[in-house]
C-alpha cells in the first residue's frame, strides 16, 4: 500500500559557512519547520536566515514563505539550499566590537590615521581574516613558461575541448567595437566567507558604479571558480541580474553581464614549481567570439593570479575583499580601478600594458608597458 503524503520524508541539503547540513522533514511540514531546525544547529533565527535556492514548484520567480509545505517546493536529490544569516551571539559580538571601534577611532593617533589612509589609498596591509591561507599559497608566477614542453600540447588539447563542449550562460548580446572585462566573484566583488543578514553587506563598495561606468567602454563577463547555480544566486543576492536584465525600475545603474561562465570552463595544467593548477585560459572566450575579442583588447580582474597562468599578460590581481564588516568603509579598489579602465579604454593593445603597475599609471597619468 503506497505511503500517504504525511508519512513521506524529503531531505535537504543546506550549506553555511563552510558547513554543509542535512535535515529530514515531512512532506506536511513547513518552510518555519526547517527554519527551527537550521536554528538549533546553526544559532540563526528563523526572522534572519535567508534560503537561496528555496523555490516553488509553482513558480520560480515567488518566494515560499515560512507556511509553506514542504511539498510544495521545487526539491530535488540535487538540491542545495545555501544559508545566508548570522548568530545571534555573533550578533551580540559585533554590536560590541563596533562600539569598542567607535570609542578607539576617537582616541587614535596621528600614527594610526596615516595607517588608515594607506588602506584608502590603496597600500596593502596584512590581512589576517579567514580564507588568508589560501592567498598566502597563491604564490604561482603567472608566467606560461611554468608549464614543461612536454605538457603545451595536452594544454592546447583541453582548451579546444572546453572550446568543443562547454557552453557559457549568454545573457545578453555583445556589442561590436568594445573591449572586454572579465570578472571574478569571490573576494573580488563579493565576501563570501563572512557572515551575514543581507547580500549588501557582502558585496564590495562601488560595485554598481564600477560596472555602470565599466559598461561604457567594456562588454563585461563573470567568471568564477564555482558552479553555476551559484554564480546566478550570487548575482541575484547583489542585485547585478536585475540591473542586468532590466528587472528593476532603478535607472541609477545601467550596465548589462554578457555572459556568466564558471569551473567547466577552466583546465587543470601542470607548472614546474607548483605543480597541478587550475586556471581559466582566455582562449576559450576568445575562439568562441573572435570577431570581437582577443589578447589585445581582453582584460580579466581576479584576486588569484594562478587564474590567468596561461594569459598573464591580460590579468591584473586585485586585492582580496574580505572581513566585510570592518573593511568596506575603507575599501575604494573598484573606485580606484574604475579610474584605470578608462584610463586605457582607447589603449589599442591592453595586453602590451604592466596591469602590475596600474596604481603607479593612474597617480602619475602615464601608461607603462611590461618589460
Amino acid at each position: 500500500m503506497a505511503s500517504s503524503t504525511s508519512d513521506v520524508k524529503r531531505t535537504i541539503f543546506v550549506k553555511w559557512n563552510k558547513q554543509d547540513f542535512l535535515f529530514d522533514l515531512l512532506l506536511t511540514q513547513t518552510v518555519f519547520d526547517l527554519k527551527l531546525l537550521i536554528y538549533e544547529q546553526t544559532r540563526i533565527l528563523p526572522d534572519r536566515q535567508k534560503l537561496m535556492g528555496l523555490k516553488m514548484k509553482t513558480s520560480t520567480t515567488v518566494a515560499p514563505l515560512d507556511t509553506t509545505l514542504i511539498n510544495d517546493l521545487n526539491l530535488t536529490s540535487t538540491t542545495k539550499i545555501m544559508l545566508m544569516g548570522t548568530p545571534e551571539e555573533s550578533i551580540q559580538e559585533l554590536n560590541t566590537v563596533k562600539k569598542q571601534l567607535i570609542t578607539t577611532v576617537t582616541e587614535v593617533t596621528t600614527t594610526h590615521m596615516n595607517k588608515v589612509q594607506d588602506v584608502d589609498n590603496g597600500v596593502e596591509v596584512p590581512d589576517l581574516s579567514e580564507g588568508q591561507d589560501e592567498e598566502v599559497n597563491d604564490t604561482t608566477t603567472a608566467d606560461p613558461d611554468q608549464i614543461p614542453y612536454e605538457k603545451r600540447d595536452e594544454v592546447r588539447a583541453k582548451i579546444q575541448r572546453r572550446l568543443n563542449t562547454y557552453q557559457a550562460k549568454i545573457l545578453n548580446s555583445p556589442r561590436i567595437g568594445k573591449k572586454l572585462l572579465v570578472l571574478d566573484i569571490d573576494y573580488t566583488l563579493f565576501d563570501h566567507r563572512s557572515v551575514a543578514e543581507t547580500g549588501a553587506e557582502l558585496m564590495r563598495p562601488y560595485l554598481h558604479e564600477f560596472l555602470t561606468e565599466s559598461y561604457k567602454n567594456y562588454d563585461i563577463g563573470i567568471w568564477s571558480a564555482t558552479s553555476l547555480k551559484w554564480i546566478e544566486s550570487k548575482m541575484k543576492l547583489l542585485g547585478v541580474e536585475a540591473i542586468s536584465q532590466l528587472r528593476t525600475t532603478s535607472t541609477m545603474y545601467e550596465y548589462k553581464i554578457i555572459f556568466y561562465m564558471d569551473s567547466g570552463a577552466m583546465i587543470s595544467v601542470y607548472t614546474k614549481e607548483f605543480g597541478l593548477q587550475d586556471v581559466k585560459p582566455l582562449p576559450v572566450i576568445w575562439e568562441k567570439y573572435p570577431d570581437l575579442y582577443t589578447q589585445k583588447n581582453t582584460i580579466m580582474f581576479d584576486d588569484v593570479s594562478r587564474n590567468f597562468l596561461l594569459n598573464p599578460f591580460n590579468g591584473l590581481k586585485i586585492r582580496p575583499f574580505k572581513r566585510a564588516h570592518f573593511t568596506r568603509t575603507t575599501d575604494r579598489e573598484l573606485q580606484r580601478l574604475t579610474t584605470y579602465l578608462t584610463m586605457i579604454a582607447n589603449y589599442e593593445d591592453l595586453s602590451l600594458l604592466d596591469h602590475r603597475k596600474w596604481e603607479q599609471m593612474i597617480e602619475t597619468g602615464t601608461f607603462i608597458k611590461r618589460k
